[in-house]
Formats: structure tokens, sequence, C-alpha cells
């Protein structure tokens, strides 16, 4: 099975005067709303590197779908004849 999870966490950080940076607050379901051309840039930014990291592609995803649809049809028509 080449079934994979993961999970983007968005991290809130104050850094302080002397550059010292503190987590204020983990968020495991951060918004991907973009208001602004810099949220915008760095959420685009994020989802990319998600995707790369993950090794991830237009064509892993369409043979995945496939082979989904396949088990799929599989299971629909175990113990049942096929009419041709």
């Amino acid at each position: 099975d080449n079934s994979m999870c993961f999970e983007i966490l968005g991290f809130d950080v104050y850094v302080d005067e002397y550059l010292k940076p503190w987590v204020l607050e983990v968020n495991h379901a951060p918004s991907f709303v973009c208001d602004t051309p810099l949220d915008t840039k760095i959420k685009r930014g994020l989802v990319h590197d998600a995707i790369k990291l993950l090794n991830l592609s237009v064509s892993k995803k369409n043979k995945f779908k496939r082979e989904k649809a396949k088990e799929f049809e599989k299971r629909a028509l175990k113990g049942k004849k096929r009419m041709t």
C-alpha cells in the first residue's frame, strides 16, 4: 500500500528584541485563506514545498486514481456475474 498521510501545522511565533523566537501557539488546522499578496506568496510556497517533499506529481495522482477505481470495481462486482 502506497498510502501516505501528512499534516501541515501552523506555528505562531513572536520574535523579541533579541531576535529570540517564542512559540505562542501551534494550530493543527491553519488557515490557507490569502488576504494579502505576501500571504499568497508564503502559503503557495508552503504547499509547493509540501508536495515536493512528498514526491507527488500529476502522473502519480492519476495512477493512484486508476488503481482505486479498479479496486472499487472489483469490490462492486465481487460475487456478481458480469454481463457482456
